[in-house]
């Protein structure tokens, strides 16, 4: 079953779990700007077809993470839309996320489990061109972290990657979302990196239309996105990065490029 107009075409925050656990008492805010444009769809037969109008949309993004205690950090998030495609658009707030991370290795960083409930925000369900899904969800997966060297006044290479599976009540179809990447630190400049993600569905569920023809169709997808990335660090505290992104294969999926930007800011007490 799927995410949401406000999440379909934006993969900057999706992903199927985090393996970044938060120290006790930590706090750390992720917002994120995205902006996704297209004029070709991949169809229910993976066939790539020219659209009557090229969209132009815009997604907001924030997070906030808290350290729990040691064990556990708890996590919630927020999106938003502004999409335009010809005389049709749509502005508002998408789904609301709430979820707990933990550690699958006691004595190490660089392995989690996360457990996250997906929450519409108050927009109507039978809308074609609402901004989410408009059904609770649950989504539950597994990450892990692998490093080579510390330190950031070394060059390293960092590889990430998890799983994980999203279940909705009634329609949309339930997902099986994943994602692999790979960073390389160049001393302390910065991290250039690579990301390959998928969400692809369990087809349990049939297409609903949506009031965009060259948007994603609620309900039934598979996808397919390849991005790269630059980050550095401002201060000890606030970091940025900015990525690009492309759809390498869908079905059902519109064939955007997005380009986007994230700041960060991490404290403790």
């Amino acid at each position: 079953m799927l995410f949401g107009v406000a999440m379909l075409t934006c993969a900057t925050i999706v992903q199927a779990a985090s393996p970044w656990m938060r120290s006790e008492a930590e706090r750390f805010y992720w917002a994120g700007i995205t902006y996704s444009t297209g004029d070709q769809r991949w169809d229910d037969k993976s066939n790539q077809k020219k659209v009557d109008c090229r969209n132009s949309d815009w997604y907001m993004h924030q997070k906030v993470e808290y350290g729990y205690s040691y064990y556990y950090t708890l996590i919630a998030g927020l999106s938003a839309a502004s999409a335009n495609c010809g005389d049709d658009s749509l502005t508002g707030a998408g789904d609301l996320t709430l979820g707990i991370r933990g550690r699958l290795d006691k004595y190490s960083n660089g392995k989690s489990w996360e457990i996250t409930t997906i929450i519409p925000t108050g927009y109507e369900r039978d809308n074609s061109s609402r901004p989410g899904n408009g059904r609770f969800g649950i989504e539950a997966g597994v990450a892990w972290l692998l490093k080579e060297g510390e330190g950031e006044l070394t060059s390293s290479w960092s590889w990430q990657g998890g799983v994980a599976i999203r279940l909705w009540q009634g329609p949309p179809a339930d997902q099986f979302l994943g994602y692999l990447s790979v960073q390389r630190r160049i001393a302390a400049v910065g991290k250039i990196g690579m990301r390959i993600s998928g969400d692809f569905s369990f087809r349990n569920e049939s297409p609903e239309k949506t009031k965009f023809e060259n948007r994603t169709r609620l309900t039934d997808f598979d996808k397919l996105r390849a991005a790269v990335s630059w980050s550095s660090r401002i201060n000890a505290r606030w970091s940025w990065q900015t990525n690009v992104g492309h759809v390498l294969w869908g079905r059902n999926v519109t064939d955007n490029l997005t380009v986007g930007l994230n700041i960060s800011y991490d404290w403790s007490q």
